[in-house]
């Protein structure tokens, strides 16, 4: 129990705490003043339990955030909006290269006792981040609102959310609202650092969805060393200097939202697969 609950319940103790007056000496007054202060008692144990609750809210948030990770390894960010993965081509996009898992540790041998069963996968580890903090929103948002206004011109265009939570992690929430008022996509960023190779990290965080497995992924290199990375949850970019960019999210037709019925062909879809391409190779530029 806090300190301050402890003083709290101390203190509504006092209140609630009086001798009981003899038989037949109670008046009018007596019984107004105690009804009184049992509604003072009420509220005051309204608005402590809303303070503890907050209070819980936020410790357990930031618990959470570094729960089982340190300080410099905060986990992977998934997809913001469950849209189903996109099974990944037999063959990369134009101009894309295929990539083989080059970290994979060796599993370990039948005889070796331990917890991973038959089948299941020696996961990749990272090292802890030491590279360059990640940008702050004054930094990323202003490239985010300008790719999006050049794919979208005339759409309506409104930052939901912006945070840069700390170090590790940076967030963004973008929507943007066709100019027929037909349309709404939003698109949800995250920003990251990572320690180790570019390399490492890249396979790294396309295992953490696959539940541990290496996996083949698509990559796209750009400018400055630079890589998108295509793999069936998404694409990311990583940068040479450690830090790295996620883009996730869904379009879905404004009639939709709140609808009376759903045909099963008007639901989210996902977002322009160039346009993500586009918005992550500008936001990789910034290092």
């Amino acid at each position: 129990m806090w300190d301050d609950e402890q003083d709290l319940r101390a203190a509504l103790q006092r209140v609630v705490d009086v001798d009981v007056p003899p038989p037949g000496t109670t008046r009018v007054e007596d019984v107004i003043r105690r009804g009184r202060r049992r509604v003072l008692i009420t509220r005051i144990g309204t608005v402590a339990g809303a303070i503890v609750a907050v209070v819980g809210i936020g410790v357990g948030a930031s618990a959470l955030g570094n729960l089982g990770v340190g300080a410099d390894r905060l986990p992977p960010a998934g997809p913001a909006v469950s849209t189903p993965p996109v099974p990944l081509p037999e063959s990369p996009r134009p101009g894309w290269v295929t990539h083989e898992p080059t970290y994979v540790p060796a599993p370990p041998s039948p005889e070796e006792p331990g917890v991973r069963g038959p089948g299941m996968c020696a996961p990749i580890t990272l090292p802890p981040a030491s590279g360059r903090e990640v940008l702050p929103e004054e930094k990323y948002l202003p490239v985010l609102l300008d790719e999006l206004a050049k794919h979208y011109p005339g759409d309506a265009v409104h930052i939901q959310n912006k945070t840069w939570v700390n170090v590790n992690r940076g967030l963004a929430d973008v929507a943007v609202y066709s100019k027929d008022k037909q349309v709404q996509r939003t698109f949800s960023m995250m920003a990251g650092r990572y320690g180790g190779p570019l390399e490492q990290a890249a396979e790294y965080y396309a295992s953490v969805n696959s539940g541990g497995c290496a996996q083949k992924m698509h990559w796209l290199n750009l400018p400055g060393g630079a890589i998108l990375q295509a793999t069936p949850d998404g694409i990311r970019a990583f940068t040479r200097s450690g830090r790295w960019y996620q883009i996730t999210g869904y379009e879905v037709p404004l009639a939709y939202r709140g609808g009376p019925k759903d045909d099963g062909k008007s639901g989210p879809a996902a977002l322009p697969e160039n346009v993500i391409v586009d918005l992550l190779t500008r936001l990789a530029a910034l290092g």
